[in-house]
């Protein structure tokens, strides 16, 4: 219905002009397109030099056709709430979106979509990562929130290439109708997936030939505008909503680190223009953050905010970058607190917010031991300076009166286990990490973690997996998980140990043991998917076998794609809003299939799972 209204506009408007104004026309203002990119760090697009080797390289032609700032910061690590940053022009704690499980933007918010569409302008968001944005009630304003799509085993995201397709099939559903349209793009998250050349070369597996990807795709993103005859006409905005995680730095984690090398970002903007018009290529130094472009996008249409009522706007003041896109002599950009933070720490681990402050050169960390770096002469942000030294302790009194004014506590920080625990689950399920040196790396952890539940439940598994039946009995006996015990003894020795129940304590075991229904311990089994095997194994009607062995290999497959998403929400550090506390234990079934005999239907179970793995190859393939 909402794309009916261009034409409804034209049939009531034209034929009473005097006495219809139709302000809400969108014919003056511009298309507008934002592509705000997970892990395009400050670095990732460089302008300085011919480093696109490509003659389609989308890099290359926004270096030379839009305005670039070299000192632009998100305001999370986190992508869900710098993106709301963008589409609301709010700091974090301005707008209430924190982390991506716990918090969600408030309908009283106004965003930048729902701007535009007060406007008539057609809005669309194309979303190829993990379906959480929704969760954070970013879709307020937008007539199409795409963030559904070919979710299988083999590929959990959509790349930026596919967004695309689907953005031109939705050009052609709005017609001549202005747009404002937002792709989500996590694709430098995903190694491991296989991309292509323009020329169909195969490209190595590794964060840059996704960067040459994504170069590639943007090109062919701008040819379709140009060819539409949208291009100069076209406000479009290319920005990291972090930066990539490619060094590590001691001590800290993926979404806690709020160092330049995670928060920095690429911020390119084009304007739209007459198309007589020279292409813009300046660059700005001075410090922005992605405030600023929310900021900037309610000025294209046509709304600022006026200072909150508790004054955090002029706490930390945002600004338009308008006048920016228009000249690089008459913009001077006022020494400011720019303010970054990251609720993963809140969300994930039940402590608290991480605040920094960036003013000028100076940044201030702001935790129980306070880190102060200059990021002119220290660009590495290795050394810390005191509040006292000569030039800091001005801007220190400032940030210390905000903080107070604010109510803000500096971070306690992380136990070291807590941090051994992220960073061991990372490289352990890393996208391109070999078996063997999985293998090892589970096992080191486990011992040195013994009664961390998730890591105890993964090495538990492991050994299952690999049949090591003495070491998982020593193992279980270790910790004291009893139904590990008697699992490890049954297989080691199938021909003399007893089949009782008794010998179990989870009812889900003690049902499966059994040759008919028992209801008291099906009441007691919390666990749906051991339930379906164990209705098909107890089933006595032959009519009903087949039906009940899919609804059993299903749900295994559900099941098991889960897990693949929870290694993948490892390998990243845990930044997706996934059901973890159903992890942190061996679920039933895992164990009822590892019986000696339950052979029959774990070999089922497993052969249904590769089925699936090869189908979702193959339709990747075509």
């Amino acid at each position: 219905m909402k794309l009916m209204k261009p034409i409804l506009s034209l049939i009531f408007c034209a034929p009473v002009a005097l006495l219809c104004s139709c302000q809400n026309s969108s014919t003056n203002s511009p298309n507008v397109v934002v592509i705000a990119a997970e892990g395009l760090g400050a670095n990732q697009v460089n302008c300085s030099r011919d480093n696109h080797s490509s003659q389609s390289s989308g890099f290359d032609v926004l270096c030379k056709e839009s305005v670039r700032f070299t000192h632009a910061y998100t305001t999370s690590p986190l992508s869900g709430p710098g993106l709301t940053s963008v589409l609301t022009g709010l700091y974090p704690f301005q707008s209430g979106v924190h982390d991506h499980g716990a918090s969600f933007l408030p309908s009283s918010k106004v965003t930048v979509a729902e701007l535009a569409e007060a406007k008539n302008i057609s809005t669309a968001f194309f979303s190829g990562g993990a379906p959480l944005l929704r969760k954070l009630n970013l879709h307020q304003g937008f007539e199409v929130f795409d963030d559904h799509f070919g979710f299988s085993p083999r590929q959990l995201f959509r790349p930026l290439s596919e967004s695309l397709e689907v953005f031109r099939s939705w050009m052609k559903d709005i017609g001549n109708n202005r747009f404002f349209t937002v792709f989500y793009a996590p694709d430098l998250l995903f190694t491991n997936q296989a991309t292509q050349t323009n020329l169909g070369e195969k490209r190595d597996l590794t964060f840059e030939s996704q960067l040459d990807e994504m170069d590639e795709t943007l090109f062919n993103f701008i040819q379709l505008l140009k060819k539409t005859n949208n291009w100069d006409n076209t406000t479009f905005i290319l920005v990291g909503l972090n930066g990539p995680d490619l060094d590590e730095r001691g001590g800290e984690l993926i979404f806690t680190n709020l160092m330049s090398e995670r928060t920095q970002v690429s911020l390119l903007i084009k304007p739209a223009q007459k198309p007589r018009d020279e292409a813009l290529n300046w660059t700005f130094d001075a410090n922005v953050t992605l405030a600023d472009v929310g900021e900037t996008l309610r000025e294209i249409y046509g709304q600022t905010r006026s200072p909150d009522q508790d004054n955090s706007d002029l706490q930390f003041p945002v600004f338009s970058l308008t006048k920016a896109l228009q000249s690089p002599s008459t913009v001077e950009f006022p020494s400011r607190p720019i303010l970054m933070e990251t609720g993963w720490p809140a969300w994930r681990e039940n402590t608290s917010i991480r605040y920094a402050i960036r003013w000028d050169q100076l940044l201030f960390v702001m935790d129980q031991r306070l880190q102060i770096f200059n990021s002119l002469i220290d660009r590495l942000e290795t050394t810390s300076l005191r509040p006292t030294d000569p030039g800091i302790y001005g801007t220190w009194q400032k940030i210390h009166q905000l903080m107070d004014s604010l109510h803000w506590q500096p971070w306690q920080g992380l136990p070291q286990e807590t941090v051994m625990k992220w960073v061991g689950l990372s490289d352990l399920f890393a996208l391109n990490v070999h078996e063997i040196d999985a293998d090892l790396s589970l096992e080191r952890l486990a011992h040195r973690l013994k009664q961390e539940p998730t890591i105890n439940k993964l090495y538990s598994e492991s050994l299952i997996k690999k049949q090591n039946w003495k070491t998982l009995a020593k193992w279980a006996n270790g910790t004291g998980q009893r139904d590990l015990e008697v699992i490890a003894a049954k297989n080691d020795s199938p021909s003399t140990t007893s089949h009782d129940k008794h010998h179990f304590e989870n009812s889900c075991l003690q049902l499966a043991l059994l040759n008919h229904n028992d209801p008291g311990l099906a009441k007691r089994c919390d666990d749906p998917l051991s339930l379906a095997l164990i209705d098909w194994i107890q089933n006595q009607d032959k009519s009903e076998d087949d039906q009940l062995k899919k609804k059993f290999l299903r749900a295994y497959v559900q099941m098991r794609t889960e897990e693949r998403v929870q290694e993948v929400n490892w390998a990243l550090q845990n930044p997706w809003d996934t059901p973890t506390r159903t992890r942190k234990l061996i679920i039933p079934i895992e164990l009822i299939l590892s019986l000696p005999q339950m052979q029959k239907y774990q070999q089922t179970a497993l052969k249904a799972w590769q089925v699936a793995l090869e189908y979702a190859k193959t339709s990747e393939d075509e």
